[in-house]
């Protein structure tokens, strides 16, 4: 899969693609009161996921989430450096020739 630069200002159409980028990473710790507090380390995580894209009327770019726990999720605090086009994979018989579907 070739992924190409994501710019947020040229975002590709709108569609269903996997996008990779960059993801701040978290440190959890607790207030004096024990309430969870969330601070920011300054490293930075890969990753990558399935979402669909759509602009608003804004200009502002929306990475909406196919399915979560599978597929992953862009974030808020997330920066989406790359995207490929999701392509629907070929029927196995559609990758053999018409000798080696006829032999099965």
């Amino acid at each position: 899969m070739d992924f190409i630069p994501f710019d947020y200002k040229q975002p590709p159409e709108e569609g269903i693609y996997w996008v990779a980028g960059k993801r701040p990473q978290f440190e959890i710790s607790a207030d004096l009161y024990g309430e969870p507090t969330d601070i920011l380390t300054g490293a930075e995580d890969h990753y990558t996921a399935l979402v669909s894209i759509r602009t608003s009327e804004q200009g502002m770019v929306d990475f909406g989430v196919i399915e979560r726990i599978n597929l992953g999720e862009v974030d808020p605090l997330d920066r989406v450096t790359h995207y490929a086009p999701f392509v629907r994979p070929c029927h196995p018989h559609a990758s053999r020739s018409v000798k080696q579907i006829a032999v099965v």
